[in-house]
């Protein structure tokens, strides 16, 4: 399932590459036509890995968030982000398996074998051509091991922004774990 997840994303990311808006104007803290923190600003995120803080965007168009609002055969809603990093074009991913489609749930968490069973809940960070993962996170319960923390900071029904934290570990492209700290993100969450 992991690998279904990562050529999905791979496969939209490769596809749009050549579609996506111009982010030329785009300042390293924010999105197009915006600044401030990023993951604070609208449409940015954020997380730190050792001594570098990689920094991104959601341009609305590809790389975005959705949330599928039929529910699955988990009894899940499948929530996806996609974000490009601002200095080298890599890409951010997160996929949960939401409770609801209101955010009423806060914590979620990847890796962990027993309240995950039939989940999809992972992080990843990739290569933008060629699609290695950079850091991955345990996305499932028959994948234990890096565990990601998810908390749904605040949720805006009226203009559907989503502030969210995420903090634990992933794996390394050698397959050892790394702390992923200080994650955050806003953006608005487009609903299919």
């Amino acid at each position: 399932m992991k690998k279904i997840i990562t050529i999905a994303s791979l496969f939209a990311a490769v596809l749009f590459v050549g579609c996506k808006k111009d982010t030329s104007a785009t300042s390293n803290t924010g999105s197009p036509g915006t600044s401030g923190v990023p993951g604070t600003a609208l449409n940015t995120w954020t997380f730190t890995q050792g001594s570098t803080t990689h920094t991104g965007i959601f341009d609305n168009f590809i790389l975005t968030a959705n949330l599928n609002t039929l529910l699955q055969g988990n009894n899940t809603y499948t929530f996806t982000l996609l974000g490009e990093e601002n200095a080298n074009g890599n890409f951010f991913n997160i996929v949960m398996s939401l409770d609801d489609t209101t955010f009423t749930r806060k914590n979620y968490e990847s890796g962990d074998s027993i309240s995950t069973m039939g989940r999809i809940d992972a992080f990843y960070y990739f290569q933008t051509f060629g699609g290695t993962n950079i850091f991955e996170s345990s996305n499932n319960y028959n994948d234990i091991g890096a565990t990601m923390n998810y908390t749904i900071s605040s949720y805006n029904p009226s203009t559907t922004v989503l502030v969210m934290t995420f903090s634990g570990q992933a794996k390394d492209s050698l397959g050892n774990n790394v702390n992923i700290t200080a994650g955050k993100l806003t953006c608005p969450v487009a609903k299919l």
